[in-house]
């Protein structure tokens, strides 16, 4: 009797340390679970715009699409008649709250509307909750006098 008491501790203490090592989880992966964002929650399709920007002259970002990792959408200059120019599109990837986008189909740097100047083949997108921040946007967008006018907030 003794002796399967003594088999049964050691099969009761194996299957513990068994399960107990299902459970565990390395770091690394914890953190790689928690830095995706979901382009559903991040980045919702709509128009997204500066803060105050209702009757002045502004950029605005539309989202026309968003799945997985992937958003496509537009940016355009509203002038303060409410007339639109188009100024480029877009496509990207979320990687956490970062993005980054591809402009495509730019608007002529220098043209008529001085709505665009050079803009970089890539582009650095801060995601927020409900917001874009376009890093660096006053370096590409002429009409932008400062770095918080980078920042579009979604009104849908």
């Amino acid at each position: 009797m003794r002796r399967h008491g003594a088999v049964w501790a050691v099969v009761i203490v194996i299957g513990a340390v068994g399960l107990a090592a299902c459970g565990s989880s390395s770091p690394s992966s914890s953190v790689t679970t928690t830095t995706a964002i979901a382009p559903a929650a991040a980045l919702a399709t709509g128009t997204y715009a500066p803060a105050g920007a209702s009757g002045q002259p502004h950029y605005v970002i539309t989202i026309s699409s968003a799945e997985n990792t992937q958003f496509e959408g537009a940016m355009n200059f509203v002038y303060q008649d409410g007339t639109t120019s188009h100024v480029f599109d877009f496509s990207g990837k979320v990687t956490g709250q970062n993005a980054v986008a591809t402009p495509t189909n730019v608007a002529a740097p220098g043209s008529a509307t001085r709505t665009v100047s050079s803009v970089p083949n890539s582009l650095q997108i801060d995601v927020g909750n409900d917001s874009l921040t376009f890093e660096g946007c006053q370096a590409y967008l002429p009409q932008v006098t400062s770095s918080s006018a980078c920042t579009f907030n979604g009104s849908r």
